[in-house]
């Protein structure tokens, strides 16, 4: 597979996955975003995939969080739908 680079001509910038997928609802642009944030505007049509061909490589996901010697429900809930969406590396 051939790699391409594209000039990042940009007048927004942002780090907020749900910022950038608000924008593009919107209309500001295309986003390259995780499916699982983008799942809900997709499947209701409001944004359209495209490029599924081109971008079919996988991300890599760090899952890191402080050890704590109590049981954290919402941080072991957290970490278990990770693992069910994204899979285990």
């Amino acid at each position: 597979m051939r790699e391409y680079a594209w000039p990042a001509n940009s007048r927004l910038t942002c780090n907020d996955g749900h910022a950038l997928c608000a924008a593009a609802v919107e209309g500001a642009g295309v986003i390259f975003e995780p499916e699982v944030l983008l799942k809900l505007d997709v499947d209701s049509g409001r944004l359209v995939p495209i490029l599924q061909l081109f971008l079919q490589t996988s991300r890599l996901v760090d899952l890191i969080y402080f050890p704590d010697p109590r049981p954290r429900h919402k941080l072991a809930g957290m970490v278990d739908f990770l693992f069910q969406e994204l899979g285990r590396g």
